[in-house]
């Protein structure tokens, strides 16, 4: 059997069988010159809030909004459910703006909504309010409420976020 490994001349690139093969951290995922690194641990617990519970009726909770994550587990009591019934629930991250820690909230109610109309890395101040007066409609729980506060300079918009950047810029 012939040895299907050869080496390019003009590149000093190996391949094998027709494909290029290329040393990690050499030819490709090089770090830039002068990018610094600090340790990251993917399995650090982060803060987790939910309304009611540790995020008590009148507490104020800040940050920059990062991200929306869809968790699905079978051992949410509550949640909602995908087009294909699996349970789901919203957790928002943010982001403390004194000391860049993350942190989470559980999305219950209106959370979901306000969420998806934030722009990534938007200032907001949410207060939680405590429980609704009746459920919406028949049949459902009474709902979670809050007082909902955006950055100067950015704006919620129905359909997706989107920064107001006239505004920002004169910042």
């Amino acid at each position: 059997m012939a040895n299907l490994k050869k080496q390019d001349q003009t590149t000093n690139v190996d391949s094998v069988a027709g494909e290029v093969v290329m040393t990690a951290g050499k030819d490709v995922g090089r770090a830039p010159q002068g990018v610094k690194f600090a340790a990251a641990n993917p399995g650090e617990n982060m803060t987790v809030f939910v309304p009611g519970k540790n995020w008590k009726l009148g507490e104020i909770l800040t940050g920059r909004y990062i991200s929306t994550e869809r968790v699905y587990s079978d051992k949410f009591t509550a949640g909602k459910k995908d087009l294909n019934g699996k349970i789901y629930r919203d957790l928002h991250t943010l982001e403390d703006m004194n000391d860049k820690s993350l942190f989470g909230i559980w999305s219950v109610g209106i959370l979901s909504n306000f969420f998806d109309q934030v722009p990534v890395e938007a200032p907001v101040s949410i207060t939680y309010k405590g429980l609704g007066d009746k459920p919406l409609k028949a049949g459902q729980s009474v709902p979670h409420t809050f007082d909902f506060a955006l950055g100067e300079g950015y704006r919620l918009q129905r359909g997706g976020a989107i920064v107001d950047s006239q505004q920002t810029a004169q910042q």
